[in-house]
Order: C-alpha cells, then structure tokens, then sequence
C-alpha cells in the first residue's frame, strides 16, 4: 500500500533527525527514561509525558552555557 503524503513527510522528518550525530547519540537515552516513565504504556502515561519532557532532554545536555529561559528572561524588548 503506497504513502500517503502525511507518512511521507513524517518519515522524512524523522530520517533527517536521525542522521544528526546530536540527535542520534541522545536518543537512546531519552528513550530509556520514556520507557521508565511509560511501563503500560498507557495513553495516561503517554499524556503526562510531557510534564517530564524537559528534565528528559536536559539529561543529555552537556552545555555549560545558561539555558535558554535564562537568557529568554534577559532580554528586554524594545529597549534601544
């Protein structure tokens, strides 16, 4: 059964992910904590996913720079 054009462009979109050395290095770790946090995987647990999301992906974070609220919260718009 061929494509539709939504598959498509989202195989695409996760093709291109995956061939970032970034992306395809921290993976394998967001995945296991998504495993730890989804056992049943239920659509509960899918759902509160997200109140997780940020802890997930600063896991792998190896900068030592500010986070980007940090630098979000300094910046004052309009000022010249």
């Amino acid at each position: 059964m061929p494509q539709n054009i939504i598959e498509y462009l989202r195989d695409c979109a996760i093709n291109k992910l995956f061939s970032i050395a970034g992306f395809s290095n921290a993976f394998p770790i967001w995945k296991t904590q998504i495993i730890v946090l989804t056992p049943s995987g239920s659509e509960h647990e899918y759902l509160n996913l997200g109140d997780s999301l940020k802890n997930i992906f600063f896991s792998t974070n190896t900068s030592t720079s500010k986070r980007q609220s940090d630098v979000s919260d300094g910046v004052q718009i309009g000022k010249d």
